[in-house]
């Protein structure tokens, strides 16, 4: 849908009364929203220049529909994404597209006509409907959260169902369910858990039976899974979500149990929670299992709590103490709050969540494990005013967290959050953000790619503004929660449950026109021809010994180049199909020797990637050695023009050459040059000055020359904890260095797609 900006007035007004909302509905943020739309929108404040990704959030959309079913409690509201995509222009004429739209499921289609049955808190069942529940068709109102399995993005519930969608346009693509030998339950933890130092992605399964189990697993892929290893438990426990750390999978086994033989019964039931019984006198059981054994490595009990989310999870001491962080409430009464009648009545009268840190001793070493019987279990309250949906910086996911995010809520609960809050495990102290909406959902820290501090990046949260009848998109300061940008969106969403940010997702349409004047936006498709083959070019990529050159220089071969792999030490590059040749970018005889090589021996040169750098010093610039300053510059900048200056006989005797530098968002002119690093980030400006210069120069003549982006990349120049794996940073300088003649130039790339410098 494109929009002029001018017509946003009436266009919200009809929006809102488009909204259905059910005649028992008081409480904003409960009602049922049946409308979808598409559009861009105008950024109040500014994005930092290096949010170029995609924020999705999955929760309930509606309620109810005209002549169709409603459902009972919050957990059933059937599941909608909401899709918040980042185009940091510069400034004023900073963007983000946003998308809401329906899961197509059965439950959806059910509701509509009127033949929803039941769900979590829903409905009675019968005999029938749960055996077919459990073995043929699993429940897929899949309205928890969105994962990443591969290129597959799964909307996820706590069924061992999900659904496929396409995450730039959210369309339904079909159900996902595992049908291998591997054992699998009837009931899975909708919180799947990554390992950011791997990517391995693992889950928990619970299976009914007269021996119930715990079924621990990685996801391979949408249709492979590696079993670790099983946990019988006599009652089943309602487990939401798991901790993980490098070693072991942590289960909180809460006394919320259930006898599965009860669904066997034959006739009505109440509805799936409800089958669960509170047994405070079994506490709480903590299971450690080992990760690569999938043995149990202690099971100590502790008193009795109940809570639906880990926040995260590491170790100490080389593995024999464990450290896991909870939001907790005493019982499980948390759940019957939030019927919809109770919500929309104003009637919460329960207890917030408080954060708990556990820390697991798992004792002496015995006979090459740990006993089980010396585990011993220390408590601590972290905090104790009131929380809600907390979260962690995924950069930290298994590794020792400074800070907490979370919803803000009053102690008991008397309304719904009004603030979101930073709170610091170290200092104990806290920090909130309570302006420009009513109330507020669970707060996605997501961190800068190229930042050092833990907590250097931006908080994304989502507010409702009950006067006005809108939602907003909040962007806050990692550091303080300033509020940096706000989004107005053309409607109020209803309160939803969990976010993911996707760097690596972009809608494919580019905004190019975006006049003050006249409020337009004008969007087109980024059209490029490119080479379908490089069969007969000449390609020579510095640092391809390792990393993102690597990963070039091996796509650039595939194509068909005859490629030239330059590395200080020729006998570093093991890719047999390549050519490797001596470069140091600090010495000019081995430059020029480079090239003649390529001269003498192919008489021609295509391609030029200018990849090799170093990270440099990462203090600040008076802490910085001279020795340090010169050795970045000197591979960083002064290499690659020396480099290209040797090159340039070459490449202008083909016509539409490329030449492709490696740049980086920590070289991006404007807010958010401090952090230190000063000589990579001057250099890698310089580099994007050096681009321009060549476009300018030698662009009439057809050199195409351009930089590219690569992210925050598992490198040896990365800091811990980088999403992108080299060969997603080595895509689109590959892809610009297969440009034909008359392609752009003289621009900065990432992902694809051109950015700002």
């Amino acid at each position: 849908m494109i929009c002029c900006l001018a017509e946003w007035p009436l266009y919200q007004q009809v929006l809102a009364a488009c909204i259905h909302i059910n005649c028992m509905s008081t409480h904003p943020g409960f009602h049922s929203l049946t409308t979808e739309t598409d559009t861009s929108i105008s950024v109040e404040g500014s994005l930092p220049s290096w949010l170029t990704g995609t924020l999705i959030r999955n929760g309930p959309g509606a309620f109810s529909f005209p002549e169709g079913s409603s459902v009972d409690h919050w957990f059933d509201g059937l599941a909608m994404l909401t899709r918040f995509t980042f185009d940091p222009v510069r400034g004023e004429d900073d963007m983000i597209h946003y998308q809401n739209r329906f899961l197509r499921t059965n439950a959806y289609e059910d509701a509509r006509t009127g033949e929803f049955t039941g769900g979590f808190a829903t409905g009675e069942t019968t005999l029938r409907s749960r055996l077919a529940g459990f073995l043929t068709a699993p429940y897929d109102n899949t309205n928890i959260i969105i994962e990443r399995v591969n290129d597959t993005f799964l909307a996820l519930t706590e069924s061992p169902r999900g659904v496929s969608v396409d995450p730039t346009t959210l369309e339904t693509k079909g159900h996902i369910e595992y049908d291998g030998t591997e054992p699998t339950g009837q009931l899975r933890c909708a919180h799947f858990r990554r390992d950011p130092a791997t990517g391995t992605l693992l889950t928990v399964d619970t299976s009914f039976a007269r021996t119930s189990e715990y079924h621990l697993y990685t996801i391979d892929s949408t249709d492979t899974q590696t079993h670790i290893g099983s946990v019988p438990t006599e009652k089943p426990a309602y487990m939401h979500s798991f901790g993980l750390t490098p070693r072991y999978v942590i289960l909180t086994e809460f006394p919320l149990r259930l006898d599965p033989l009860q669904f066997l019964r034959p006739g009505r039931q109440d509805p799936f929670i409800e089958q669960f019984e509170w047994e405070p006198d079994r506490g709480t059981r903590i299971i450690i299992v080992d990760r690569t054994t999938g043995e149990i490595v202690a099971e100590p009990v502790v008193d009795p709590v109940f809570g639906f989310h880990h926040v995260n999870a590491f170790e100490r001491d080389g593995g024999r103490t464990v450290v896991f962080d909870l939001e907790t409430v005493p019982d499980d009464t948390s759940i019957d709050s939030l019927y919809l009648d109770t919500l929309r009545n104003g009637e919460l009268g329960t207890l917030a969540g408080r954060l708990e840190r556990f820390v697991v001793d798992l004792g002496s070493p015995t006979d090459d494990r740990y006993g089980n019987s010396t585990a011993t279990v220390s408590q601590q309250t972290l905090y104790d005013d009131g929380t809600a949906l907390p979260t962690a910086s995924p950069a930290q996911w298994c590794q020792p967290h400074r800070y907490i995010y979370a919803m803000s809520m009053e102690q008991p609960v008397t309304e719904w959050a009004q603030a979101v809050l930073k709170f610091d495990t170290h200092t104990m102290d806290s920090i909130e953000y309570q302006e420009g909406a009513d109330y507020f959902t669970e707060p996605i820290f997501v961190p800068n790619p190229t930042g050092d501090a833990r907590d250097d990046g931006v908080v994304l949260t989502l507010g409702l503004d009950s006067d006005q009848n809108r939602s907003r998109l909040f962007v806050l300061s990692g550091d303080t929660l300033d509020e940096r940008a706000r989004i107005t969106l053309p409607h109020a969403v209803p309160f939803d449950f969990h976010g993911r940010y996707f760097p690596n997702v972009h809608v494919a349409w580019v905004i190019t026109c975006h006049k003050i004047q006249t409020c337009c936006i004008e969007l087109f498709r980024m059209k490029v021809e490119t080479y379908d083959s490089l069969s007969s070019q000449v390609a020579l990529v510095t640092g391809a010994n390792r990393g993102i050159g690597a990963e070039i220089a091996r796509m650039l071969t595939e194509e068909g180049a005859t490629v030239y792999a330059g590395a200080r030490r020729t006998d570093t590059v093991t890719a047999s199909d390549q050519r490797p040749i001596e470069i140091d970018v600090t010495d000019d005889a081995q430059m020029k020797s480079a090239i003649n090589t390529i001269d003498d021996a192919e008489g021609r040169l295509d391609i030029l990637i200018n990849n090799a750098g170093v990270r440099g010093p990462t203090t600040s610039l008076e802490d910085a050695s001279v020795d340090e300053i010169d050795q970045t510059f000197a591979v960083n900048l002064r290499g690659p023009v020396v480099l290209t200056k040797y090159a340039l006989p070459l490449l202008r005797e083909q016509e539409g050459a490329r030449i492709v530098n490696l740049s980086s968002g920590l070289g991006a002119i404007g807010p958010g040059m401090d952090g230190g690093s000063p000589p990579y980030r001057v250099s890698k400006t310089g580099l994007n000055g050096f681009t321009a210069y060549l476009h300018g120069e030698y662009g009439t003549e057809g050199l195409l020359a351009n930089a590219a982006r690569p992210g925050w990349v598992q490198t040896e120049l990365a800091t811990p904890g980088a999403p992108r794996t080299p060969t997603e940073g080595a895509d689109t300088p590959a892809w610009l260095a297969r440009f034909k003649p008359n392609a752009p130039a003289g621009r900065c790339w990432r992902d694809r797609m051109p950015i700002g410098w």
